[in-house]
């Protein structure tokens, strides 16, 4: 990301909390507590350590083989390739399965409130829409996601952005 007069800005969890600081009416970060905070942080780094470096080995498996013909990003996927995704389908489902059981009976991430956390785990969980095991089998994963795509500024948000 590039605002003002930064250099190309980086890691989701700095630019998530570059925008909290740049719009706090937006109220997306902690509530100002110690506690809250450490919620936010820690599931931002799990968001960032976790969840979005499992699906790494799904979107580029060459990254992840020492089999020469995997290291052909647009060549058709081939066994090596193959094998590197279906891997992925086990950190994938790891990470699901511990966001999936910490949303029991929540509408959101941290505190009952919409936060960069949850803002950051939308995409990965739409990503999980092209996977093998469907969203609808977490179903705490599925109505958290359900719910924030009919927010009306997640809708605005992928209609920018030419996502369905």
């Amino acid at each position: 990301m590039i605002d003002g007069d930064s250099d190309v800005m980086n890691q989701a969890d700095a630019i998530l909390k570059y925008l909290v600081h740049k719009y706090p009416d937006a109220n997306l970060g902690d509530n100002d507590t110690l506690q809250d905070a450490y919620e936010v942080d820690c599931w931002l780094a799990f968001l960032t350590g976790d969840f979005h470096p499992a699906f790494f080995p799904y979107f580029v498996p060459n990254r992840y083989s020492t089999d020469d013909s995997v290291r052909v990003a647009w060549a058709l996927p081939n066994h090596a390739q193959k094998s590197v995704k279906e891997a992925s389908y086990k950190l994938i489902d790891r990470v699901y399965k511990h966001l999936n059981a910490h949303l029991e009976g929540k509408a959101h991430i941290v505190g009952n409130r919409r936060t960069i956390a949850d803002a950051y785990a939308f995409p990965m969980l739409r990503w999980g829409n092209n996977l093998p095991k469907p969203l609808s089998d977490y179903p705490n994963l599925n109505r958290f996601y359900q719910h924030l795509r009919e927010d009306v500024g997640v809708q605005q948000a992928m209609k920018q952005q030419g996502i369905q």
